[in-house]
């Protein structure tokens, strides 16, 4: 497969802004959080923000992917205008501090808080899946007695719960409640935002909120809570509980009116209206049950939740129903905590999974007699100490370290810190106005690096290319931020089909042997160049700088995760292009996890999109076809190169599962964006997918014309090209002209024969050639060729322990299957 480098339905008067500063300063706040974050970035080394959620005065919410723990989470980011606003700090942290206090399972999770650079606060909650109450009460204008007390009973046990710990919500409304699914398809809501939440303690000094100030949204507002009144209790929230359950149960609020100062001035100089004249399906008795809660005194109402949950629930038992609450909905009312998972009864994986975790894995064997002039010069150095790069930023942050003399400017300061959080177009951008406005060497030197790691995660390969260019010009030679500009050349020459450009850089990392290894990056950009000459048809040349690497490594006790992942990577190119799935399974796996060690969220990502094509390589096309769609929720929104190669797999995944028209669309949009990124390489093998996709849809013509676009585009990419020239031969032979036919499986089999296998279309080449033979009269030869293909397949399968994996292997992968079949019927097995 192609390999990767590395992709409400609200009321208009629902949820108003908190009174508190409700004035325009919320609106800059969110313009500002809007222009700070975005999709794609990363927030502590292992959140990437995927998708906005929501914005508010205090903070953003964003949906997000925790590469660490490998879950969707919600991410709540303070804004940065407030990094030295004390009382916005103390307010972000105690509606941490409360909603993880309470713990509860009708109380949104909160898995961890932390600080950012500038010195703001982020709160990493449990993503709830759901509508709001208010959406689920918007179309159907009012709810059921049952449905109210299905919602709103486990909510009360929640604020039970809170009260028990001198919690005061303060913001009960049905924007606050959201109602998730359990996975028996039970109605779980949870409660939250615990924002304006007040805790009752003890200490005289400890001040939260300041006396005097109204906080809370008007409708659902206590009157004592609208007049500002110090000391707000529990009594509030019942107050609040009683306003929602108004207005479920009648469809209507208990006080509304065109502003909020409107709606204050009722609250406390008018009672309520009565809730059983606006009902009349409902009996009274259950109604007034209600009604008590909305008592202007707080000394008149219910003196406590629970005793309004008591009497809430004892009335609707009396009106001949029956509660039906799930038993998980919420522990006792006391708030213990429900019990964590034992072993043994965590979430069952799915089975393809836990297939893959099943194989036997076997160590890639290397030829350790091979001697180089890399390898030569490497060995001197057993003694010398080199610079560790355990983490991936310190590969290009070395640049800031290399000219003491020139301190950064601050647009060079916020390039680095862009690139750092993955905001590759900010970096970029900040780059070029630093090289515009300083224009002194190291300036260049510095920014130009950054330009070309960002443009060769956006894919600008031609761009990146020209930077990594003239800043390994400007840096010192043999540094670590010379090596991470050289080894991003190596990549956008690589992508670039740049054959001659790759062998050249063979010679380039000798010389830097030769000349004294200062650093860890050494290896990292010997890794790099492995997969290039794999890509390029050079494995033996591979195969020689990966010894030597392997060695310096070793003499060194390497243990930086950063270079142990380059050196997962480089495994995992050479075991693909022998056709050992199971040292590239391995090798994946452990890339993404020393990948993630290391802080590289791109690169993690990119493994992570590698497994599934660990399952297209065993036919498992539906695993591959999740496995793809998961990665692309996490990549897209990091804009990230790879996409592209994503979609090409997720495509050629998709027909293979007879998903014809999905996979035409999902593979022309994998082409228009290699072709904008200049990757001849991707282009090439795309085209070719496209072919075989045109070709099952019975489009023969277009998958023709495909097919000589890839073989056109594929000069330098042997692998590609030799797919491309069978695919031409097979449609050939299809159409009885076995001359073409003969001619291109030819040169696909020379080039089979020269790179001595390739990491994809070995068997379609096999095939193709030995059908071309058979329907040009060369019986022998042709039953030769696929004897020995079916030899050479068997091979690969022996290497895949897991009988099931290796059925799969040979029967569902449509070329392999095409070798065993062509293979009896000729031999007369069948």
């Amino acid at each position: 497969m192609l390999r990767f480098w590395q992709r409400r339905k609200d009321d208009p008067r629902a949820g108003p802004p908190s009174l508190e500063g409700a004035d325009d300063g919320a609106a800059r706040a969110a313009e500002l959080e809007k222009a700070t974050f975005k999709p794609g970035m990363q927030i502590a080394g292992k959140f990437t923000l995927q998708r906005l959620i929501a914005a508010g005065s205090m903070g953003t919410v964003f949906e997000a992917w925790d590469m660490f723990v490998e879950r969707r989470v919600a991410i709540k980011l303070m804004h940065p205008n407030y990094d030295r606003d004390p009382s916005m700090i103390a307010r972000f942290r105690r509606e941490a501090q409360t909603t993880a206090a309470i713990q509860h399972p009708n109380v949104v999770t909160v898995h961890e808080v932390g600080q950012r650079r500038d010195g703001t606060f982020y709160m990493v909650q449990e993503l709830l899946e759901g509508e709001s109450l208010r959406e689920y009460l918007m179309p159907r204008g009012r709810l059921t007695e049952h449905e109210a007390m299905t919602i709103m009973v486990p909510i009360m046990g929640a604020l039970i719960a809170a009260h028990r710990r001198g919690i005061v919500h303060r913001d009960i409304k049905p924007e606050n409640i959201v109602l998730t699914e359990s996975a028996s398809g039970e109605i779980v809501p949870k409660l939250i935002d615990f924002g304006l939440a007040r805790v009752n303690t003890l200490d005289p000094n400890r001040k939260l909120t300041l006396s005097g100030v109204v906080m809370g949204t008007p409708e659902y507002m206590a009157p004592e809570q609208a007049k500002g009144d110090p000391g707000i209790d529990a009594r509030a929230d019942v107050w609040s509980v009683g306003a929602v359950l108004f207005e479920l149960l009648s469809g209507r609020r208990p006080f509304d009116g065109p502003t909020h100062q409107a709606v204050l001035i009722k609250i406390v100089t008018e009672a309520p209206p009565i809730l059983s004249m606006l009902v009349d399906d409902i009996p009274s008795a259950f109604l007034e049950v209600v009604q008590g809660a909305l008592v202007q005194q707080r000394e008149g109402r219910y003196p406590s939740m629970q005793a309004f949950r008591d009497k809430f629930v004892f009335a609707y038992e009396n009106i001949s129903h029956r509660v039906v609450l799930a038993p998980t909905r919420g522990p006792k009312d006391d708030g213990e905590v429900a019990p964590e998972p034992q072993p043994g009864e965590a979430e069952t994986h799915e089975a393809g999974g836990a297939d893959v975790l099943e194989l036997d894995p076997a160590d890639l064997v290397l030829d350790e007699d091979t001697v180089s002039e890399l390898d030569e010069a490497i060995a001197s150095l057993a003694t010398t100490r080199i610079a560790t790069v355990p983490r991936s930023e310190i590969e290009w942050r070395d640049a800031a370290a290399l000219f003491p003399g020139s301190p950064l400017t601050a647009d060079e300061t916020a390039a680095f810190d862009a690139l750092s959080v993955n905001a590759l177009r900010d970096a970029e951008a900040h780059a070029a106005r630093a090289i515009e406005a300083s224009g002194t060497p190291e300036t260049i030197a510095r920014m130009r690096l950054v330009q070309a790691i960002a443009h060769r995660w956006l894919g600008h390969m031609a761009e990146a290319r020209r930077a990594a260019e003239e800043a390994i010009t400007r840096l010192p030679r043999g540094s670590t931020a010379y090596h991470a500009a050289l080894g991003h050349l190596v990549i956008a020459s690589g992508s670039m089909g740049d054959v001659a450009r790759i062998g050249a850089f063979v010679d380039e990392l000798a010389a830097l042997a030769r000349e004294g290894v200062t650093t860890e990056a050494h290896i990292v950009t010997a890794a790099r160049l492995v997969i290039a000459l794999v890509r390029a048809g050079l494995p033996d040349r591979a195969h020689e700088v990966f010894a030597g690497a392997q060695r310096l490594a070793q003499r060194h006790s390497v243990v930086s995760p950063f270079v142990l992942a380059w050196l997962d990577v480089a495994r995992v190119e050479i075991a693909l292009h022998e056709g050992d799935l199971i040292g590239y399974v391995r090798r994946v796996e452990s890339a993404v996890e020393n990948f993630t060690s290391a802080g590289d969220m791109r690169n993690a990502c990119l493994q992570r999109c590698n497994i599934g094509n660990a399952y297209l390589q065993l036919g498992a096309y539906a695993l591959a076809v999740a496995a793809f769609r998961e990665a692309q929720a996490i990549a897209e929104p990091m804009q990230l190169d790879f996409v592209s190669s994503l979609l090409a797999n997720l495509g050629y995944a998709l027909a293979h599962m007879e998903n014809l028209t999905e996979a035409i669309a999902v593979e022309t949009a994998a082409l228009e964006l290699l072709v904008r990124q200049g990757n001849r390489r991707g282009e090439g093998f795309v085209r070719g997918y496209l072919s075989i996709i045109l070709r099952l849809a019975g489009r023969t013509d277009e998958a023709l014309t495909m097919a000589r676009l890839a073989m056109e585009v594929s000069e330098g990419v042997p692998a590609a090209r030799a797919c491309a020239l069978a695919l031409i031969a097979g449609i050939a032979i299809a159409r009885n002209n076995v001359r073409e036919a003969y001619l291109k499986a030819s040169e696909a089999m020379q080039i089979l024969s020269r790179l001595e296998g390739i990491e994809e279309g070995e068997s379609l080449i096999q095939w193709t050639y030995a059908l071309a033979l058979r329907v040009n009269g060369v019986e022998e030869e042709a039953l030769h060729r696929i004897t020995e293909a079916r030899r050479r397949l068997l091979k690969r399968a022996d290497r895949i322990s897991d009988p099931r994996w290796r059925q799969s292997f040979l029967e569902q992968v449509p070329d392999n299957a095409r070798v065993m079949e062509f293979a009896a019927i000729w031999l007369g097995e069948r």
